[in-house]
């Protein structure tokens, strides 16, 4: 019924000074092609990642693709085995978003719904999701059940609001 479906995280790394030559050759040796935008690289791997470089000799790197707070040593773990093995230093990594996916599997009332929360937009011509705003988050409600919180940096803050937002649910469902 809860789950969570993706963890995106921001890390700031020291590389090596030859980096764009490393990667280069991993990225070759593993089969994997590199995108390159105007100021950033992506690779998609196990993980999807995003690459900027900064101007202090840092490498910025968006994480995305993780499934649980678990995955996110086993991706440092992965990038660490994988890519670079030494003379790489983690100088900081912060959870930018939590994203949960949750069903009540039943069809929903959503202006039933509305009329709890001062705070929700639901316009069906223009999207057919209602979005809720809470402090920490906010909820996609769609008629047929399927909820998904989003904008969260912890799992209690996910758990928080899905335990204000289920008895509300399970009162609208549709007849």
């Amino acid at each position: 019924m809860k789950e969570i479906s993706n963890i995106k995280i921001s890390c700031v790394f020291k590389l090596p000074l030859n980096w764009r030559v490393l990667l280069q050759s991993i990225t070759q040796k593993r089969k994997i092609s590199i995108q390159k935008n105007a100021n950033f690289l992506i690779l998609r791997d196990k993980y999807v990642i995003c690459i900027f470089e900064k101007n202090d000799q840092t490498i910025h790197f968006n994480v995305t693709k993780i499934k649980s707070i678990k995955d996110i040593f086993e991706f440092l773990f992965f990038f660490s085995r994988e890519y670079f093995t030494y003379d790489t230093h983690l100088i900081s990594l912060k959870i930018d978003n939590i994203t949960s996916s949750f069903n009540v599997r039943s069809l929903l009332n959503l202006k039933e719904i509305q009329k709890n929360y001062k705070n929700s937009n639901f316009n069906p011509e223009r999207f057919a999701g209602m979005f809720i705003k809470f402090e920490g988050g906010t909820a996609i409600i769609f008629r047929n059940g399927k909820v998904n919180i989003v904008g969260c940096k912890s799992v209690s803050k996910i758990q928080e609001i899905w335990k204000e937002l289920e008895p509300i649910l399970r009162k609208s469902v549709h007849m």
